[in-house]
C-alpha cells in the first residue's frame, strides 16, 4: 500500500466527529483521499472494439486494465448481439467485478476452458453454473469444482454429491486439490459422511462398504445407497471413516495389512495426504485406540500433533527419532520423552548439560532443577552450550538474554515465540518477518506495546496493522494503535508530519505517534 492510503486508513480509525479535521489538514496539503472520486467508465463501444481485436487472454486483460469502471450492461448487450470468443470470455468471466447474471451467458455454449476461470472471481459460483458443473462433472477442471465447494458451504457440497451422475469423477476432481485447500477437502468428506450417516447408522459393516465404494463409484450417490447392503467393503476409505461414528471400532479391528492397504489405495496419490493422515491419526489418539507399529508409520507420514506423536511413540524407531528432533521446539513432547528416561542426579549441572546428546536428555537432566542462570550464563560466555540444551532451557522462567548469543538465526527464529528474550533478539533487526510477528503475538510472548516500540520500519508495521484490521477489526493491537493516533492527532500539524515521517522513517512506529516528535 502507498503511504497516502495508509495515512487515510489511520484517519478512518478516528471517531467520526474527528475525521473531518484530520481529512481537511491532509487535503489542504495536497494529499488526496485514495479512491475518493468515482472512476471514469470505460465506454462499452470502445471496450468491445478493443476486446474483439485482442487474440489472447492477456491482451483482453490489458484492454480492461487501468483506473476505469467497466460498463458491464454494455458488454453484456454486446455479447448478446454477437458472442465474444473464447479469449474474451475467459478474461471477462474471471474478473472479480463480473456480475453474477452475466456469468451463465459467458460460459454458454459450454466451454471447459472458459468455465474453469469462473473460480478466479473469488466468490460464490452462480447456481446455474453449479448445475452445469454437476451435469458435466467429467468435463470440468478441478479448479472450478474447488471454487464451487470453497464458496458454497455444506449445502452446496451436498448438492454436488447427490447431483453428479458419476460420483467417482467428482472424487477424482477433489483429489486434485492441494494443501492450500485442505480445509475444502475436509469439508467435502464431512458432507459425504453426513449423507451416509442416516443409511449406515452405527453399523461398522455398512460404513466399511460405503466408504470403500465412494471413491470409484461409477454412478449416482443414490445408486450407491441402494447397493450398500450388497457391497463387499474390502478396503474402507479413511477419508470417510474419520467422520464416522464407528471410526475407532472399524480401524481397531482392521489388520496391519488392511490398515496399510487403506492408506496406500486411498491416500497415496493425494496432494493433501499429510493433512488427511493427520486427521486420521489424531482421531486414533483421541479415541484411545491401542497404538501399533502400522499406526506409528502413518503418524510419521502425517503432519502430526503433539498428542499423536506421544500416543505412537515407542512403536516405530524412525518416528521415535523424529520425535526426538521435534522435541527441541515442542516443550510438551520434550517433557513426555524426558519422563521416560531414568532419573539421575546431575552433579555438576554444566558438565552434565554439555554431555547431553539432545534436548530430551537435557530436559531429563533439568527435571526438578531450578536453573542457576548466572552460572549458566558464565559457562555459555566461556564456551557456548549446545543449541539443543538451550532449547530445553528457553521455556523456563527467567531465561536470560545472555544464553541467546551464539544461536543460529534459524534457531532464534524457531525459539522466538517461546521466550521474550529470544523474541527481542529476533525482532531487533531492520525488518521483521510478518509470519514471525504473527507467531510471537499468538504465543503472547511480547505485548503489543513492546511490539509497537520494537518493530521496524514504521511503514511496514502500519501495513501489518492494516492487514490485521481487515482480518479482525476489533484486534487489541489495532484498538491500541487507534487510541495512540487519536491522542497524537490533538497536536496541530500531526497528520502531515506523520505522513512525511512515514516515507523516510527506518525506526519503529511508536515514536511517530508522539505529538512532540510529530
Amino acid at each position: 500500500m502507498g503511504v497516502d492510503e495508509l495515512v487515510w486508513w489511520a484517519v478512518s480509525l478516528l471517531p467520526e466527529d474527528e475525521r473531518a479535521a484530520a481529512g481537511a489538514e491532509l487535503v489542504a496539503h495536497g494529499v488526496r483521499r485514495p479512491g475518493r472520486d468515482e472512476p471514469a467508465v470505460l465506454p462499452a463501444e470502445f471496450a468491445e472494439r478493443r476486446l474483439r481485436a485482442a487474440d489472447t487472454v492477456r491482451a483482453c486483460d490489458d484492454v480492461l486494465a487501468g483506473p476505469f469502471a467497466v460498463d458491464w450492461p454494455g458488454l453484456a448487450a454486446a455479447h448478446a448481439r454477437v458472442p465474444f470468443g473464447r479469449a474474451q470470455r475467459r478474461a471477462l468471466v474471471a474478473r472479480p467485478d463480473c456480475p453474477d447474471e452475466l456469468v451463465p451467458a459467458l460460459v454458454t455454449p459450454w466451454d471447459p476452458l472458459v468455465a474453469a476461470r469462473v473460480g478466479a472471481r473469488g466468490r460464490a459460483v452462480p447456481r446455474s453454473v453449479r448445475l452445469a458443473v454437476t451435469a458435466r462433472i467429467g468435463e470440468v477442471r478441478p479448479a472450478l469444482v474447488r471454487a464451487v465447494l470453497a464458496h458454497g458451504g455444506p449445502e452446496v457440497a451436498t448438492e454436488l454429491v447427490t447431483g453428479v451422475p458419476h460420483l467417482g469423477l467428482l472424487v477424482r476432481a477433489v483429489d486434485g486439490f492441494d494443501h492450500n485447500h485442505a480445509d475444502v477437502v475436509t469439508a467435502f468428506w464431512s458432507a459425504v459422511a453426513a449423507l451416509l450417516r442416516p443409511w449406515c447408522g452405527d453399523d461398522p459393516r455398512a460404513w466399511r462398504a460405503a466408504s470403500a465404494a465412494v471413491g470409484e463409484w461409477p454412478g449416482t450417490f443414490a445408486g450407491l445407497l441402494r447397493r450398500v447392503a450388497a457391497l463387499p467393503g474390502a478396503c474402507p476409505d479413511p477419508r470417510v471413516l474419520v467422520h464416522a461414528p464407528v471410526f475407532a471400532e472399524v480401524v481397531a479391528a482392521a489388520s496391519d495389512d488392511e490398515v496399510a492397504e487403506m492408506a496406500a489405495r486411498h491416500l497415496s496419490r493425494l496432494r493433501v495426504r499429510g493433512e488427511v493422515l493427520r486427521q486420521f491419526v489424531e482421531r486414533l489418539a483421541v479415541e484411545g485406540v491401542e497404538p501399533r507399529p502400522v499406526f506409528a508409520r502413518l503418524v510419521r507420514a502425517a503432519h502430526p500433533s503433539t498428542a499423536a506423536r506421544m500416543w505412537a511413540h515407542g512403536q516405530d524407531s524412525d518416528l521415535d527419532r523424529l520425535n526426538e528432533l521435534a522435541a527441541e521446539r515442542d516443550p510438551e513432547l520434550r517433557r513426555f520423552l524426558a519422563a521416560r528416561q531414568p532419573r539421575r542426579e546431575p552433579g555438576d549441572l554444566v558438565a552434565a548439560l554439555r554431555r547431553c546428546a539432545g534436548a530430551v536428555e537435557a530436559e531429563a537432566v533439568l527435571a526438578g532443577v531450578d536453573p542457576p542462570w548466572g552460572e549458566l550464563e558464565r559457562a555459555h560466555a566461556a564456551r557456548p552450550l549446545p543449541e539443543p540444551v538451550v532449547c530445553a532451557l528457553v521455556d523456563r522462567p527467567g531465561f536470560p538474554r545472555g544464553l541467546v548469543s551464539g544461536l543460529s538465526v534459524e534457531r532464534v527464529t524457531l525459539l522466538a515465540p517461546r521466550s521474550a528474550e529470544v523474541a527481542r533478539v529476533a525482532l531487533a533487526g531492520d525488518r521483521a518477518e510478518v509470519a514471525l510477528v504473527e507467531r510471537i503475538r499468538r504465543a503472547g510472548t511480547l505485548g503489543d506495546d513492546e511490539l509497537m516500540s520494537t518493530l521496524r520500519p514504521a511503514r511496514e508495521v502500519l501495513e501489518y496493522l492494516h492487514t490485521v484490521h481487515r482480518r479482525e477489526p476489533d484486534d487489541p493491537w489495532v484498538r491500541r494503535f487507534a487510541a495512540d493516533v487519536r491522542r497524537a492527532a490533538r497536536s496541530p500539524g500531526f497528520w502531515t508530519a506523520f505522513r512525511r515521517a512515514l516515507t523516510t522513517a527506518r525506526g519503529p512506529l511508536g515514536p511517530l505517534l508522539s505529538p512532540v516528535n510529530a
